[in-house]
């Protein structure tokens, strides 16, 4: 009989915080300038893409906003919550991945239809990442 990989600690808070923060009343403050902060609901957020020291939220309804806040801190602040990163300038909502193709690079295309590029370098990360938070089905 097969034995059940049970999931680490870590593993078990990323899956709790991921399910805690798809609530709709679920929100974290980003800085957006002049010392001030904007809570954003993190069930909205689709990706970040970095602009340098700013970075753009992008959101399913297509809307976006400008945080003052680099591509590193949004990471920081958000891979508990099922954010990938699969690029050096984006940060992806896993739950809004549609599919994943490999070929040269990796191409991931969101829900909504916008297409974030992949290097192949992270294609082992981004894999680790998908089968640590139980989105195997897309790989």
């Amino acid at each position: 009989m097969k034995e059940e990989k049970k999931p680490s600690t870590c593993a078990k808070t990323m899956l709790r915080n991921a399910i805690l923060s798809r609530r709709p009343d679920f929100t974290l403050p980003f800085p957006i300038g002049n010392a001030k902060e904007m809570n954003i609901k993190i069930n909205q957020i689709s990706y970040i893409k970095s602009d340098g020291i700013l970075s753009q939220v992008h959101f399913y309804n297509k809307k976006t906003k400008s945080i003052t806040c680099t591509i590193g801190d949004c990471e920081e602040k958000l891979v508990e919550y099922a954010f990938l990163r699969a690029h050096r300038s984006y940060l992806i909502n896993c739950s809004y991945i549609h599919n994943i193709t490999w070929e040269r690079d990796g191409v991931i295309e969101l829900l909504g239809g916008d297409v974030i590029p992949t290097p192949r370098r992270r294609k082992e990360e981004v894999i680790e990442y998908l089968n640590i938070m139980y989105f195997t089905h897309l790989l």
